[in-house]
């Protein structure tokens, strides 16, 4: 999506790399569905009441376990010897996800 590349283009200007990764992680794996409810948010786990199928249209994503996602992504990693950008606000490497719930913390 446009954001995404929007969000690289900013985080790239302060030395730092952003990387969308279209997926969920929870306590086992599996599918999701989220909805696209065509505003600046983009998608929810939770639809609106008055979306119908073609005003609100479904999207599944892979969910992986998150240990597993961990383990297989970071655990035993090599870090790089410096921070990625090398401004002074960098202190050092880091591998830092964020997490977006989608209306899941009301669930």
């Amino acid at each position: 999506r446009k954001r995404h590349e929007e969000m690289r283009d900013a985080y790239s200007a302060m030395g730092w790399r952003y990387l969308f990764f279209p997926a969920g992680v929870g306590d086992k794996n599996g599918n999701f569905t989220f909805y696209d409810i065509g505003d600046e948010l983009g998608f929810t786990a939770v639809p609106k009441r008055s979306c119908s199928e073609n005003e609100c249209p479904q999207q599944q994503v892979p969910v992986h376990r998150l240990s597993e996602w961990i383990e297989h992504e970071v655990h035993g990693r090599k870090t790089p010897s410096q921070g990625y950008g090398g401004r002074g606000y960098v202190t050092g490497p880091r591998v830092v996800m964020k997490m977006d719930i989608e209306m899941l913390e009301w669930l």
